[in-house]
This record gives C-alpha cells, structure tokens and sequence, in this order.
C-alpha cells in the first residue's frame, strides 16, 4: 500500500452518505470528516469499499473512530469556482461510530459499583487460596 496509515477521531460533516457503484460493479460511498478543535480542525476525505460502504448509517454530528491507509494531499477544481482545492483524503479500513464498541461497556457506572465489583472479585480469590 502506498501513503500513510492513520487512525482518527472525528465528526462527520457529510450531509448525505450515498452508496454508490463503480463501473467496475463494486459498492463504495465517500464522507467527510472534521477532526481536530477550533482553528487546528481538518477536514478529511473518507472513500470506503466492499462491505465497509455500507456505513451509510452515519449521519452529520456523529463522531467516529476511523482506521485509514493511503492518507495523502489531493488537489482538484472546484465546480462552482474553478478555483484549485487541496484537501486530506483517505481509505478507510475501520469505520466505528464512538461510543458503540464493546470495549469498556463493563466499566462501572460509580464508585459503588466498583467497590462493589472489587469486593466480590477479593472474595473469590480468598476462596480460592
């Protein structure tokens, strides 16, 4: 693979998610994504593929976690201006609304509850020595 491999928080600032088809018959959709705070945010072109296009369940505002490759500089013609663009775009390899995995649902919603926690998990050792 060529270009740089990245992982990414962010913001989709997409309006719309289309699943679209190449020529070639394959499935892919493209988003953009808002990382950063303030005057340091970037903005960056996603093009997923495969089965990975059907993350058309993103919607503006979500966050996200994102695994990338081939991150690079691209620079275009804008249609409306004609004036030359540049921007950050990437191949995303992980696409993952935050907030939905399964690492860390287990924490403790207070302090009780892990006291609690540890409390049984001592227990269990003391019985087993």
């Amino acid at each position: 693979m060529n270009g740089i491999d990245a992982a990414m928080v962010g913001a989709v600032v997409s309006d719309t998610i289309e699943l679209r088809t190449s020529q070639a018959g394959k499935k892919w959709s493209a988003f953009s994504v808002g990382v950063g705070e303030g005057d340091n945010r970037q903005f960056v072109g996603i093009s997923v593929f495969s089965s990975l296009a059907f993350v058309v369940d993103l919607k503006k505002g979500d966050k996200v976690y994102i695994e990338a490759h081939s991150l690079r500089i691209s620079e275009w013609t804008s249609r409306t201006t004609g004036e030359v663009r540049t921007g950050l775009q990437a191949v995303g390899t992980k696409v993952e609304k935050v907030g939905t995995s399964a690492i860390g649902r287990n924490k403790p919603k207070n302090l009780r509850q892990a006291n609690d926690v540890a409390a049984v998990s001592d227990r269990a050792s003391l019985r087993s020595a």
